[in-house]
């Protein structure tokens, strides 16, 4: 539990680290505000979160009031404080030319036996060219495509039993030359490069970035990079996760590899950065990371979430059912499609520029209606 105490000064030492957190809402909420990212929400207000030698703190401040501390107590300060800031309002370019002002939706593939929601599976080309075309009526973004699962438990498998598996399916789309942005969801040096033949142009990479190689790979094609946080591997991940608080040791993941990504020569305009919901967290970490989520985008580049069906949902929702207590009930990723479309939601009331889904249409009319609601207010 975070304690609600005074600003804590300076903001910025060797033992005061300071994150900040937007509180969003609409344009119309606030009398003046920010624009986030220069898309769909807006912010005046910000959660100070302060680690003050191995001890959390937050306040609330609205932003101007952040830079003038800031600044009051000295020019280092001054200047971390107006990089979060511009941070947070800078708009979000993509390499691709997706566009970053509104939310993406990333439609899911797995050309595997065993991954866990047997509604995203694919075992032909039969049912590919459906989902293909099912995805296409929707105006999907991105396609992601795997051929390893990567569910709680699953073992890694060989990159030439993982290319086997997607690589016909890449083929024909590239024969087809289908107007799609797609993304490769695999960890494997060699299935990536082999499979940059075939038009890919999104790495999906859920080790973030374990092999240098894909680094180098990313930086010398000219390819956007999905840069998302797993503690531990598939195997054992779930085997008592532990953090001190999640949202700020992810957050300091991010941004030392960010920096090194940098280094290498990716641009910014590469990178989204994806907080991994459910690999190596237990509930209460995704619970926290929902909530500060918003805190990512002071990272100044785009924020991806991919949560539907995931066991979070199962395990609010043994919690929350009585009847599921009594008996021992379980909700498997069929019965997950309304944790799903909240969450989802959330993640689109939080900002996040790319939404990764197994449930297009719904997730897309939970957008929809949110949006237009949030046009006609007076």
């Amino acid at each position: 539990m975070i304690k609600i105490e005074k600003l804590r000064l300076p903001l910025f030492s060797s033992e005061n680290q300071t994150y900040i957190c937007p509180v969003l809402g609409n344009r119309d909420d606030f009398d003046t505000s920010f624009r986030l990212a220069k898309g769909w929400k807006y912010f005046k207000y910000l959660k100070v979160i302060q680690n003050v030698s191995g001890k959390y703190f937050k306040s609330l401040l609205n932003t101007e009031e952040f830079l003038k501390a800031s600044n009051k107590f000295s020019n280092h300060c001054g200047k971390e404080a107006e990089n979060l800031i511009e941070n947070l309002v800078k708009k979000r370019n993509s390499i691709l030319n997706l566009d970053c002002s509104r939310p993406n939706i990333m439609g899911v593939i797995n050309i595997t036996p065993d991954s866990f929601f047997k509604g995203s599976r694919v075992l032909n080309l039969k049912s590919f060219e459906q989902k293909i075309d099912e995805f296409k009526n929707l105006n999907v973004d991105i396609v992601d495509i795997g051929g390893e699962s990567s569910k709680p438990g699953s073992k890694q498998i060989s990159s030439k039993e993982e290319f086997s598996r997607i690589n016909k399916y890449l083929k024909h789309l590239s024969l087809k030359s289908e107007n799609l942005r797609i993304s490769l969801d695999s960890r494997n040096f060699d299935t990536i490069k082999k499979s940059l033949k075939y038009n890919v142009t999104i790495i999906n990479d859920i080790s973030g970035i374990s092999d240098e190689r894909v680094m180098n790979l990313v930086a010398k094609n000219k390819i956007c990079l999905i840069l998302m946080h797993m503690q531990n591997r598939p195997e054992n991940m779930q085997q008592n996760p532990c953090y001190d608080f999640a949202p700020v040791d992810i957050y300091n993941f991010f941004r030392n590899k960010i920096n090194l990504l940098l280094k290498s020569g990716i641009k910014l305009s590469q990178i989204i950065i994806d907080p991994g919901f459910g690999f190596g967290k237990k509930l209460e970490h995704n619970v926290h990371l929902l909530k500060y989520l918003p805190m990512f985008h002071t990272l100044g580049v785009p924020l991806l979430v991919g949560i539907s069906r995931k066991k979070m949902i199962e395990n609010i929702s043994q919690k929350k059912f009585l009847y599921a207590k009594k008996n021992n009930l379980i909700f498997p990723p069929e019965k997950r499609l309304g944790g799903s479309i909240a969450l989802d939601l959330m993640a689109y009331q939080n900002g996040v520029q790319f939404i990764r889904t197994h449930n297009i249409l719904e997730t897309l009319q939970s957008i929809y209606c949110a949006e237009e609601v949030d046009i006609n207010l007076c």
